[in-house]
């Protein structure tokens, strides 16, 4: 949200937030007409709040319909009279009733799917730690019977209730103008769920520097000599593949080192059912952001997404690629649209851990496939740039 603001703001555009109540929020005029958090809490996950009756009332009303948001949505467009609404996240803790509210005042409403909540109460087609289309396929009650939603028949049931409701009853989104999708896997699941195609229009994210880094800062760089993931750790991004994978090669007896940013080691055991053996060439590192994130990536031969579920254009291919570097990724969901095997990157084969162990060592062994590899980085760095982002959404806001 705050990349797509200073960006339009650089374009010489008003750009009014609205969002919940929050200690954490970035300071704004408009803080007063932002909605209330759920159950009076500040507090940004649900898993962290207090379960008090307030809080559970708040939570099913912000999951089906919020009279409440509606208003605030109403007063914020009265006071500042906008020419168009983009929706960036309202499932959970806004409700459909933000859409409702901007219509009923003439907005043009745009909607961007970070994630596929609109087909799958799940959002993410994920069960079990595996990819799962079965509610896209068979129905939403899947969900209900497999326990998708944090393994609760309860949670599972609101969700796949909220989204039936919203989508066939209230009919909450057939007046939305357009949605704006990263990728066109995403489009393709949408357009398989039945959403009209011509409604559906992807414009990927930008990179987050919005630049690339010089090519001329490429050479030399890498002088760290390891190979880098950074995010979650997490089951479904696939770690326990990489670290099989690393620890069937001889990269560490090389010197290559597997360095992981995003947790600790004991979440980092826990995620991937094992103890690691105390003189692996393994570094796992704290959560990191910004510039201190940056240097991480500067001096690494390249990034691994080793992602098992359908990653939605993740912000770890585009910040690798902005500072030049290769992505090896698996080859699932959008992943062959955003890392071009043997161009900008290496895929390996679904759940293959042994192909993905070749692709460490080709690339951490030749630095000339990875100066090649970083070359085409270059030539795809205008479907993610800045530029094009907001040229595409002002076009499609205009149309």
């Amino acid at each position: 949200m705050f990349n797509v603001k200073r960006a339009l703001e650089s374009m010489g555009h008003e750009v009014v937030p609205f969002s919940i109540k929050s200690g954490r929020n970035a300071t704004t005029e408009y803080e007063p007409y932002f909605a209330e958090p759920l159950g009076g809490q500040d507090e940004a996950y649900f898993d962290r709040a207090k379960k008090t009756p307030r809080f559970a009332i708040d939570v099913v009303a912000r999951l089906f319909y919020s009279l409440h948001v509606k208003r605030r949505v109403r007063k914020i467009i009265d006071a500042t009279r906008p020419d168009v609404a983009y929706v960036l996240h309202h499932y959970n803790k806004l409700s459909p009733s933000v859409i409702d509210a901007c219509k009923e005042r003439g907005l043009k409403v745009f909607v961007r799917l970070s994630d596929f909540f609109l087909v799958c109460p799940q959002a993410h087609f994920l069960r079990h730690d595996k990819v799962c289309e079965e509610c896209l396929a068979r129905g939403l009650h899947r969900a209900v019977i497999h326990r998708c939603v944090k393994g609760s028949l309860v949670a599972s049931g609101l969700k796949a209730l909220a989204l039936y409701v919203h989508k066939r009853m209230m009919r909450c989104y057939q007046n939305v103008d357009g949605f704006v999708c990263t990728t066109e896997f995403m489009k393709s699941r949408m357009e398989k769920d039945g959403w009209a195609s011509e409604k559906l229009h992807v414009i990927p994210t930008f990179s987050p520097g919005g630049v690339l880094v010089d090519k001329d800062e490429w050479a030399g760089r890498g002088r760290g000599g390891y190979i880098l993931y950074f995010g979650r750790f997490a089951k479904e991004k696939g770690l326990d593949l990489l670290v099989n994978a690393y620890l069937s090669t001889d990269l560490s007896e090389r010197g290559v080192k597997l360095v992981l940013v995003g947790g600790t080691k004991a979440g980092l055991e826990a995620c991937i059912e094992q103890v690691l053996p105390a003189a692996v060439n393994i570094d796992v590192k704290p959560f990191l952001e910004g510039e201190l994130l940056g240097e991480v990536i500067r001096e690494a031969l390249f990034v691994v997404v080793p992602s098992r579920w359908y990653e939605n254009l993740p912000n770890v291919v585009l910040e690798a690629y902005a500072y030049g570097k290769p992505v090896i990724a698996m080859k699932i969901g959008s992943m062959p649209e955003v890392v071009w095997d043997q161009e900008t990157g290496l895929l390996f084969e679904r759940e293959d851990y042994e192909d993905l162990a070749k692709k460490l060592t080709q690339l951490a062994t030749s630095a000339d496939l990875r100066m090649a590899l970083a070359q085409g980085i270059a030539k795809y760095h205008d479907r993610f740039s800045r530029e094009r982002h907001c040229g595409d959404l002002m076009a499609l806001f205009e149309a």
